[in-house]
């Protein structure tokens, strides 16, 4: 499935123009038997005025009722500790929506340097909440795109970045986020390695095959 940049970006500059800057989501589908086809990748623009119950490990505690809510729930665990994280998901499991919810590895700065995302923290949310919550994503608030890779090699299956149309505008999320031209990057990254996750179906695949039989006969 293509995108299309732009929609992406005439909502963005509404988005911007209201609020500052906007959040895109990435999500790519997983089977029980490995990754789906790609034409489950899916791509969301949402701004943070319509997230609802979106980021903080407080605020869905304050806005959110679960009686009339529906559709998915994406919380964030930026800035909070593991027993924060252990109550929302329990809240959200005392009001039968923790299948609803999908929750974000994540580090609160902007920029994020390196060392500081902490990766290996999706196997750690995977382990212990990936049986009791939708989906495991991962947040990111770094420079460049190839952080989200490693972040879906390791099981996240939503990607959200901030989205601006200029990263040397002033403002806090600006330097982190991602221009139209940095989404298209991601967008496409991500689809080449979603197709690239799979496991060999025989020894001798056809592409090799051709070049085996020119080694084999090469003197």
């Amino acid at each position: 499935m293509e995108p299309n940049f732009a929609a992406f970006q005439l909502i963005g500059q509404i988005a911007l123009g209201i609020i500052g800057f906007s959040a895109i989501l990435i999500g790519l589908s997983r089977t029980s038997e490995g990754f789906s086809d790609p034409d489950n990748f899916r791509v969301q623009l949402l701004t943070y005025s319509a997230f609802g119950a979106m980021f903080g490990s407080i605020i869905p505690f304050a806005i959110f009722s679960g009686e009339n809510f529906e559709g998915e729930i994406h919380c964030s665990t930026g800035m909070t500790t593991k027993n924060e994280i252990e109550e929302l998901v329990s809240f959200f499991e005392s009001k039968g929506k923790n299948k609803d919810l999908v929750l974000y590895n994540c580090t609160s700065g902007y920029p994020v340097p390196f060392e500081d995302v902490c990766l290996l923290d999706i196997r750690l949310l995977k382990e212990k909440y990936g049986h009791r919550v939708k989906e495991i994503g991962f947040s990111g608030h770094h420079l460049g795109i190839a952080v989200d890779i490693a972040a879906y090699t390791l099981g996240a299956t939503w990607v959200e970045r901030h989205y601006t149309l200029d990263r040397t505008w002033k403002g806090t999320d600006h330097s982190a986020s991602l221009e139209p031209a940095g989404l298209r990057k991601l967008v496409r990254d991500l689809s080449a390695v979603q197709k690239a996750m799979t496991y060999k179906q025989t020894d001798i695949l056809d592409i090799e095959a051709v070049q085996r039989e020119k080694l084999k006969n090469k003197k």
